[in-house]
């Protein structure tokens, strides 16, 4: 994945982590905390920041869904 898309990508789930309850937060934090090398307790923009490329559309593809579950 070229950097312009995995930019991309980690401003949006950022972006749609925010709309999300808190709830799904810490459940996003424990999936990928410890992919991306960080405690539990970093901030969700650290874990996103340092999660691989590899994890990114997986990543995306499950806060997209998410949201379409709380029809956000």
């Amino acid at each position: 994945m070229n950097n312009t898309l995995e930019n991309f990508a980690r401003d949006q789930i950022l972006r749609n982590l925010k709309i999300l309850p808190n709830k799904n937060i810490v459940f996003f934090k424990r999936i990928y905390s410890i992919k991306s090398g960080c405690a539990l307790d970093s901030s969700i923009e650290d874990i996103v920041k340092n999660l691989p490329s590899e994890y990114l559309d997986w990543a995306l593809t499950q806060v997209e869904n998410t949201l379409k579950r709380y029809k956000i």
